[in-house]
């Protein structure tokens, strides 16, 4: 549902949306502030800024400025964050007030036959205006008591509800990686899982339907041997409703999910190419028939020198090998390769072997590879190494440059149905 209509005191042009999972406030066309069902603030577009909000109440903002190169991207702290927060819920309070005073005009909607529009209307903004700057930052408290800090999903998952199976990560060794440096690896129990499973589904409440899948974290939670998983993927299914993996296509799934509120498409993860080896085509298949729909590898490079300086687990052949097993099992891949990793010294052998070792994996529809640009954290021991053997980060040109002779390079098994290309930057992501 659409609403459109104007206020009085202020004169804004006001247009409602109701998306059936979450609703977005326009102002005069900007600002744009949107909500999830249950009212907290998800994002805002404000003065060609781009805003959006963790649920542990953290705020990124992401702009570009004329003539610089990429997207500029900070975290929003203290007095700032506050006013941008309160802001939008003063906003939409000031709209509501004037919808209940019955001080707005010209009320129309698209894609309704409700009889009652201002009532329409009041209906969407009471649950923003139970909400304000110190009630987000109660829940930040207790969202931190549910979850140990969600590290990194991928693109496609970052609007999934998170379900931390495991904290942590099992290998924990790459040079590159900072994600689970502070956290040893656990594995929950299946009474651990189920409690903290409680907690997710009360804090999510009717937000949830804002989140299309459900992701088992944190950093290689498939790697739980099959038994002991299986156990664990009873007790996601005590609280949790899937699309049956027999049904196919986007447009059916959505189908059914319509028809059965609040269900999800699917459980996605990671899991790292070595433990996928572990593991069986059957034991995938049977991963299959309990909703799993996707698996993440981080192959990284296939540059088998350059993934022994980043001390990968395994090499290239394994990598190619374990995305075969997955796709035996009809499940889709998540292929993710760092561009610029291994700086200049490695630049040449990372690309022609990357572009042989992808080509070699047999992608296609239903899979995503992504390319993500690589981001060298101060302090780790990635830094260290590289500045020992001499190793020089590639500037942004290089990176451009790299990646597209990446992309050049690649080619599928039917070219009418390729994977999903698609750019990663770990730097924007935010849960």
């Amino acid at each position: 549902m659409i609403l459109e209509f104007r206020t009085h005191e202020p004169a804004w042009e006001i247009v409602l949306s109701d998306k059936g999972t979450s609703i977005s406030l326009s102002y005069d066309g900007v600002p744009i502030d949107y909500y999830d069902r249950q009212g907290r603030l998800v994002g805002m577009f404000v003065n060609d800024r781009h805003y959006r909000r963790g649920l542990d109440n953290r705020l990124m903002e992401k702009f570009r400025v004329p003539g610089e190169r990429g997207r500029i991207r900070r975290d929003l702290l203290g007095v700032e964050k506050r006013r941008l927060i309160d802001g939008a819920y003063d906003r939409a309070r000031r709209v509501a007030e004037q919808v209940r005073s019955g001080k707005v005009s010209g009320v129309r909607a698209r894609m309704s036959d409700a009889p009652d529009l201002r009532n329409e209307a009041l209906e969407r903004l009471e649950p923003i205006t139970r909400y304000d700057y110190a009630r987000l930052e109660a829940e930040r408290e207790l969202f931190n008591r549910i979850y140990a800090p969600v590290g990194i999903l991928p693109p496609d998952q970052y609007m999934s509800l998170v379900v931390q199976m495991t904290v942590g990560c099992s290998y924990n060794k790459c040079t590159f990686c900072d994600f689970y440096q502070t956290r040893r690896f656990e594995i929950k129990t299946p009474d651990a899982l189920r409690e903290h499973l409680r907690g997710v589904v009360r804090f999510f409440g009717d937000s949830a339907r804002l989140r299309k899948s459900v992701f088992l974290a944190d950093g290689n939670a498939l790697v739980i041997p099959q038994k002991k998983l299986m156990e664990r993927l009873a007790v996601v299914h005590e609280f949790f409703t899937f699309v049956p993996p027999e049904i196919e296509g986007r447009a059916e799934r959505s189908a059914w999910r319509k028809e059965h509120p609040g269900s999800f498409e699917g459980l996605f993860s990671f899991l790292d190419a070595f433990s996928a080896l572990k593991k069986s085509a059957a034991e995938f298949e049977e991963l299959r028939k309990h909703h799993l729909r996707r698996v993440y590898v981080g192959l990284e490079s296939g540059d088998d020198d350059l993934l022994r300086f980043l001390r990968k687990p395994g090499d290239a052949a394994s990598m190619v090998e374990a995305v075969e097993v997955i796709k035996a099992a009809g499940l889709s891949v998540g292929v993710i390769l760092m561009v610029g990793v291994g700086g200049d010294r490695y630049a040449e052998q990372h690309v022609r072997n990357t572009i042989e070792a992808v080509n070699s994996m047999r992608l296609g529809e239903g899979d995503i590879l992504y390319l993500s640009d690589f981001v060298n954290h101060p302090g780790l021991p990635y830094e260290r190494l590289a500045k020992e053997r001499g190793i020089r980060d590639l500037d942004y040109g290089e990176l451009v440059a790299q990646r597209g002779r990446i992309r050049a390079g690649l080619c599928w098994p039917d070219p009418t149905r390729p994977p999903k290309v698609a750019l990663y930057d770990i730097r924007e992501f935010i849960y």
